[in-house]
Parts: C-alpha cells; structure tokens; sequence
C-alpha cells in the first residue's frame, strides 16, 4: 500500500512526510474555532519541510468535554492533540506551499490561501471552519489554464497527534478496514485525544478517491486522479470533525457527507458545481452530477455522438456535427435535407419550349380569327 502512495505522490512525497513526526507549531498559523470548541490552527505561509499552507498543525478543545474512554466509560476533559501535520496537499508531486500570506474570507471563517503554478494547472486553497457546526472544511480549487487536457493527480497527506495509539474504528461501510470505496473514516487514540472523523468522498461522486491509506501507524493518506480540460476548474473537496466519541464521530461523518446546507456555507455557486468527489446537482436527471456530465442539460447525453449535446443539437438524433442549417428554419440539414431544384417541364408554366406542328395551325388559326376580329372592330 505504501508502494502504491509513493507511486502516486510521484516524488516519494509520502515518505518524505513518514520520518516528519514533529507539529509544525504556531508559528504562521490561524486559529479558527467551531461551535463545539475545538480550536483548529491552520498552517499560513509555509516556506519549507514537509508541511503545505492550508494543512493543519493542531486542533484541541478549548474547555472540558464530555468524552468516552477506551475502556467504555466516560471522562470530562479538554481533549487535546488531533493532528501532527494534517490535509498537507501535493498536486502532480509538488507541495502546496511557499505563497505568502493568505487572506481571511466569510466573515473571517474562511481562510484563503494564494494560487500556485504547477505545471499548466493554478492551484488554490480555502479553509473553512463555522461557528455554528462541527467541522473544518477544505477546497482545493485547481484550473487548466493549458491548451490541451491535464491529468491530474492530487495527495493529502497528514501525521496523527494520537500517535502509536491510533486505531481505525469505524468506515462507510461498517467494518474497521478502508478501502478506496469508503467515504469516511473515524480514527481514535488514547483517552485524551479527540476522536477524529475523515470525509474524503461522497457516494456517486464523478471523482473517487483511488488509494486511502488509514490505520496503518498514526499516518493518513488519500488520492485522486482525474482529467481536466482547458480552462476548466475541479476542485477535491475534504472535510474532518473532531468529536469527544466514536459514536459522535462516525454520526457526523453520516451527517456531513450528505452535504447539508451548513456544510456548503461560504462556497458560490460556480464552486459547488465544481466539486468532484461529491455528488451535486444532477440537473438532467440522468444520474450523472452535473459536475462530470458532459452535458448536463441532455438527460440522454448526445445521443447521436456528434459532440453537440441533445439540448442545443439542431438534429439531435442523427449526428451532424457542422449543425449545417440551408434554410435557417433552426433544423439540421441531417433531418431535413433542402428540397433540390428540379427542371421546369418544356412547355409549361411560362417556360418556352417547341411547339408541335399541331399546336403551330392551331395557334395560327386562333390568331388570324380574334386577331382580325379585333383590327375590324377598331376600324368600325
């Protein structure tokens, strides 16, 4: 599994981040509390090491809580101690750090971190942590300003504060063992650390994380790689809640991944939309969120594979990928084929043509009788 990491970060950045076990202490970082009091201190500028701007250095309650031990009882304690370094993201193998100082957004909930150039792609981060809910939430905007498709791959990576104690104790899907399939996770430690629910993904999302690495020492560890096109924009969308139980932890990892309104707070329009490894809109209801469907608007996504979708497909059912339009009655040619000249039949319609040796007397006669008549009439 580690293998499968290294080869993803593409630069061994996994195991530069396995021998970093020292917090990256307040120095550079923000604090930003939720509505239950776990105070969250987020890395700013960071110019070196293993740490990315926007990763987390900490998080510990702000007073005592009510929390459940390992042994089934309950203590009232501060718990303490969630993270070592945690989120720290790598885009196509480089690290997100080294760009200044970020800004603070969303009534000072959100903290906005400055774009970085990795190869053709701007990547951006933003921080988001509410005063009226349980959590801490990251966007991880990244936009093609290239000419051609990027691939891209993208790695969070952090460094548990629960240390030797951690323990995977509960996923999506019930058991105590992750795979790429699961979108949440809950970690534990010893009775005095926070117990820790990870979102990493939402179910039917257009982007699905490939490898997670969780359990496995105090080490977290999630991946994806998906395709962007030209000046277009994804971003990879992760979520973590501190909770003073397992129970706590794994119900509000349920809650969150539905995305509720209070979850999208802070975010426009257009970011929503973007997000690829959840579920938004499906505006077609063709099962596809809008996010990833070539063409949200055409529940049967060009059907006639022309590469013009069904909505603005002036022939939708045969492919016609001019859109030519003779007539410019707003339907393809490919349906309705302009009718071809025809020839005007000798003879007819005003057209000359030969006359018969029969119609010749008969024109003639016609002639010399009501022309003749007319001349007398007029030299009456």
């Amino acid at each position: 599994m580690y293998r499968d990491v290294m080869q993803k970060t593409g630069l061994g950045l996994f195991m530069v981040l396995l021998v970093v076990n020292a917090a990256l202490a307040g120095t550079g970082s923000i604090s930003l509390i939720d509505a239950s009091g776990l105070d969250y201190l987020i890395n700013t500028d960071t110019t070196s090491g293993s740490y990315a701007s926007g990763g987390m250095s900490e998080a510990t309650y702000t007073a005592a809580v009510v929390g459940t031990t390992t042994g089934g009882g309950t203590q009232t304690v501060a718990l303490s101690d969630a993270f070592d370094g945690y989120n720290n993201l790598a885009v196509n193998g480089v690290l997100y750090n080294d760009n200044g100082a970020p800004s603070m957004a969303c009534s000072a909930r959100q903290v906005v971190f400055n774009a970085q150039t990795v190869d053709s792609l701007s990547v951006v981060r933003k921080v988001f942590v509410p005063d009226n809910d349980e959590f801490a939430r990251w966007l991880n905007i990244i936009t093609n300003n290239g000419s051609s498709t990027a691939t891209v791959n993208v790695v969070l990576v952090g460094n548990l504060g629960s240390d030797s104690s951690t323990t995977l104790d509960d996923t999506s899907s019930g058991d105590q063992f992750i795979t790429s399939a699961d979108n949440w996770a809950v970690t534990n430690g010893d009775n005095g650390d926070p117990r820790l629910g990870h979102i990493i993904q939402g179910p039917g999302a257009c982007v699905a994380a490939d490898m997670i690495v969780m359990g496995v020492g105090d080490y977290t560890a999630w991946g994806y790689d998906f395709d962007i096109a030209p000046g277009e924009t994804a971003i990879i969308m992760n979520f973590v809640t501190g909770q003073p139980s397992i129970a706590a932890a794994a119900a509000k990892c349920q809650q969150i991944v539905a995305l509720p309104a209070n979850t999208l707070q802070c975010m426009s329009a257009a970011e929503v939309s973007q997000v690829v490894n959840f579920a938004g809109d499906d505006g077609d209801g063709d099962g596809l969120p809008d996010s990833c469907d070539t063409c949200p608007d055409d529940s049967n996504n060009d059907a006639d594979g022309d590469g013009v979708c069904g909505d603005v497909d002036n022939c939708p059912n045969t492919a016609n990928a001019d859109q030519a339009d003779s007539d410019g009655d707003g339907v393809g040619d490919a349906c309705t084929p302009p009718p071809a000249e025809q020839e005007t039949p000798p003879g007819c319609c005003g057209a000359a043509g030969p006359l018969s040796p029969l119609g010749l007397a008969v024109g003639m006669l016609l002639l010399s009788r009501y022309g003749g008549y007319r001349t007398r009439r007029r030299n009456k």
